[in-house]
């Protein structure tokens, strides 16, 4: 829909040029204004700071936001573009100060549409009125799709100097561009883009010297750059870009030197990086990456003393070595199912958080120790942890020499079960490892829960098992009560002698070594902060655990402190 936002303005002052003011200041404010209205945005900017006649007629121009965003649902197009006319049509004679002029549509969604021709001439008029004036951001989204794109923007939108923000989405560039102002009875005057510290060009048509041009003159001020091109820039240059704190492109290959703001990187499709002088980057997220680029990734992060966050999107297995003073959270995505898991190497002292995304337990060995690793591990996008995997669960636990693990499931569920008597005959040996704590945030939705504490159990013996139900999938899950039952029975209300794994020379299961489990409740908020939780007293919660698990709708903690018996080595 149209929406205009017109902010207030503090009244003009008495333009009477002050003492022995006289001439042209001497005229009515409406023809001073008139006067500003034609002038270029760029000479009215600096009559305004010639004189406080002047600078009281500048500030007496109202201050609009324009923002159009076309709902298909509630309005046709043709009655968009037309309340567009007639906000836009009060610029045809004053002008006007625009924060921000943003517009949002796309032809294609209305079925049949062959408004291209007729849309092209209002774009132009509604850009032309806009830019005239002091305007501060463009935000344009014509398509939504590099497939789609019809919309060839005007040379001016170049030469705006007054820009602070520019977002261009499913648009085309000009055959050429050019960076300067063309007047008749004026030579050209070449400029940079003053004030532009945030670009963003997503599904554009253009040649990559065009895009590099457009960076290239708003290098003094740029501080925010999104490229997302279709197919990727072959090859993008951010050399002396001293405010430049934000990057995230879509390119082959990648030139950095001297952009010493920078502080984060994401990047799409890359195979080579040159890095010079970038030595505060402190985020970097490489989502998608050619197969021949990990030699180059691995050196460009080795290359970053400050690095604490990195992001890793696995399209394909590779053996990843990772070396960084200041890492603390590493991501790692697998792209799709591999036929062994992920095998990263480590040496970071101050890695605490490792958050995975896949079908497997990645094999993570860590080269130094550090006080606590959490791995928070996300399962795959479709479903989440297979049970059937939890037994790799070990091998991870068992490279990390960390002398506390904190392991954290975001979603579990049967798919293909192995049962106690498969575990015992699998490969992968039964023995617990240091694994202090795991902390379920979801709830398995199965009626059989044994396959998936066993599994879970056959490789680690934490002292606390923590369920979360402070989230909305959680409060609501119908199998919340069901599981935390089968828990209280299998747990705290054990059999003493268990009577299974009678076999000698067998590896017995979880039940012939855990001692004494104490049951305990707490209160929590959505955002769950171990030091923030409520107690609920130990009585309550051995008495009425059902059924405040049952019709709660706040955010709870259960939580099962368990004693182990030594395992035999």
């Amino acid at each position: 829909m149209a929406s205009l936002k017109i902010k207030p303005r503090r009244k003009a002052h008495q333009l009477d040029g002050g003492s022995g003011g006289n001439g042209i200041l001497r005229l009515p404010v409406e023809i001073l204004r008139h006067i500003v209205f034609f002038l270029p945005v760029g000479d009215a900017v600096s009559l305004s700071a010639s004189s406080k006649t002047w600078r009281n007629v500048w500030t007496s121009l109202p201050v609009l936001n324009l923002n159009f965003d076309h709902d298909d649902d509630v309005v046709t197009l043709d009655d968009f573009v037309a309340s567009i006319d007639n906000v836009l049509s009060t610029l045809r004679s004053r002008s006007a100060i625009i924060e921000g002029f943003s517009l949002t549509m796309n032809p294609y969604k209305e079925e049949g549409s062959k408004l291209e021709s007729k849309l092209e001439s209002h774009l132009d008029d509604w850009l032309s009125l806009v830019m005239k004036n002091y305007i501060k951001e463009i935000n344009l989204r014509v398509s939504d799709s590099s497939d789609n794109v019809f919309y060839t923007l005007p040379q001016s939108v170049f030469t705006l100097k007054s820009l602070v923000k520019l977002q261009l989405i499913g648009c085309k560039f000009p055959p050429n561009i050019s960076f300067a102002d063309h007047d008749n009875d004026k030579k050209s005057r070449f400029h940079e883009f003053n004030c532009l510290r945030e670009i963003t060009l997503e599904d554009v048509i253009a040649r990559d010297d065009q895009i590099q041009d457009i960076v290239d003159h708003a290098r003094d001020f740029l501080e925010k750059l999104t490229i997302k091109t279709h197919p990727p820039l072959k090859f993008l240059s951010l050399e002396f870009f001293s405010k430049l704190d934000f990057i995230e492109v879509n390119v082959k290959t990648l030139l950095l030197n001297h952009a010493m703001n920078l502080d984060t990187v994401i990047l799409y499709g890359i195979r080579r990086v040159y890095a010079f002088g970038v030595w505060n980057i402190k985020t970097l997220r490489f989502l998608t990456w050619d197969t021949s680029a990990y030699t180059s990734i691995k050196t460009f992060i080795s290359s970053l003393p400050l690095v604490e966050t990195i992001q890793l999107f696995m399209d394909h297995n590779e053996n990843i070595q990772i070396q960084s003073s200041h890492l603390q959270t590493l991501f790692l995505y697998e792209g799709q199912r591999f036929e062994e898991p992920i095998v990263v190497e480590i040496e970071a002292p101050k890695l605490s958080k490792v958050h995975f995304t896949g079908f497997s337990f990645p094999m993570i060995t860590l080269l130094r120790r550090t006080q606590k690793v959490e791995l928070h591990h996300f399962g795959h996008p479709l479903g989440g942890i297979d049970s059937s995997q939890l037994y790799r669960l070990g091998k991870f636990s068992r490279n990390v020499m960390q002398p506390m693990i904190e392991v954290h499931l975001h979603r579990i569920f049967i798919e293909n079960p192995l049962s106690l008597q498969e575990l015992k005959e699998h490969a992968v040996g039964y023995h617990p490892t240091n694994v202090t704590m795991v902390v379920l945030e979801c709830i398995p939705p199965t009626s059989d829960y044994s396959y998936f504490l066993d599994a879970l159990f056959w490789t680690c013996h934490p002292t606390r098992l923590m369920i979360l139900m402070n989230k909305e999938e959680t409060i609501k899950s119908p199998h919340k009560a069901g599981f935390i039952r089968y828990l209280v029975d299998e747990l705290v209300k054990r059999e003493t002698n268990p009577t299974c794994c009678v076999e000698r020379n067998r590896p017995k299961c979880w039940r012939h070594y855990i001692a004494d489990v104490k049951l305990e409740l707490y209160r929590s908020s959505r955002e769950f902060d171990e030091e923030e939780l409520t107690d609920i007293p130990v009585e309550m919660a051995e008495n009425g655990t059902f059924s405040i698990v049952e019709t709660t709708n706040k955010g709870i903690v259960v939580q099962f402190r368990l004693l182990w018996l030594g395992f035999p080595v």
